[in-house]
């Protein structure tokens, strides 16, 4: 039992250390991290009792590394550094290894941002050699993502129909989420979020944190912060609200749900 745990407690602590790590990078300053890193550990879901680091459940691991592809990102500028954007298409892709429902998530996720990030990008200057690199940056991330995923994927993929689309939207989810007495609809989610995929503390200290980023880079201080920054927030905001609605549609379109699965959500 502890060798198995073990793996949990690893990808936690990769977790928190590609937080931490973004977070100095970002913002220069140590006493950010700590704070990032405060948050990240306030939340309810590596310490609930399914599918948190003392249960033998996938979900921890989707949840770690889904964490691990959005600091990866973030690193990178969102696609503007090769070399991050490569690692964030590598923890992607062993994202998607690891629960293959993921790369719905990442598949979405491309869709929604793309258009989003360009036309916000399109104020920064040199806007041609802008688009051309960050285009790369987002072929060489999909690249990675694949080459560590797509052979594992197409050897699975009448497995993955068969339980994804047969078993969940086939009609069988249905029956399951019946017999179990799960909750259908649209509700069941926001539930587990206030609950515990974070629970009502880090709910309370996130938006306590996003008001203070709006105050300074939106608000009356916006003239402390530099156009970079302010660039960055503006993309980060459109990634991250992305990052997060598009694992709450797909999840709650299937109508077997699960109060394990949440987790997912805690990340961006």
């Amino acid at each position: 039992r502890v060798s198995a745990l073990t793996v949990n407690f690893l990808l936690f602590a990769l977790l928190q250390i590609a937080v931490f790590a973004t977070l100095v990078s970002t913002f220069r300053r140590f006493s950010f991290a700590a704070f990032g890193l405060g948050l990240l550990l306030l939340t309810r879901s590596p310490f609930f009792w399914a599918g948190g680091l003392t249960d033998f459940r996938i979900d921890l691991a989707a949840f770690c590394l889904y964490g691990v592809f959005l600091a990866a990102a973030l690193r990178s500028s969102f696609f503007t550094s090769r070399v991050w954007s490569i690692a964030s298409g590598l923890s992607a892709g062993l994202c998607i290894l690891n629960r293959y429902l993921t790369i719905a998530y990442f598949a979405g996720l491309a869709l929604a941002v793309l258009p989003g990030v360009v036309i916000l990008s399109r104020a920064r200057s040199s806007q041609a050699r802008w688009s051309r690199s960050r285009v790369l940056s987002l072929f060489l991330a999909t690249g990675s993502a694949l080459l560590i995923c797509g052979p594992v994927l197409w050897a699975n993929h009448r497995t993955i129909w068969q339980y994804y689309f047969v078993g969940h939207f086939g009609g069988d989810g249905v029956i399951r989420a019946r017999a179990a007495g799960i909750q259908s609809g649209l509700f069941f989610y926001p539930r587990s979020i206030l609950s515990t995929h974070p629970g009502p503390a880090a709910i309370a200290a996130i938006i306590i944190v996003a008001a203070g980023l709006f105050y300074f880079v939106c608000g009356v201080r916006t003239a402390l912060v530099d156009h970079a920054s302010r660039t960055l927030f503006r993309e980060g905001l459109v990634f991250f609200s992305a990052a997060f609605a598009v694992p709450f549609a797909l999840l709650a379109r299937d109508p077997d749900k699960s109060p394990v699965v949440g987790s997912i959500f805690v990340p961006p």
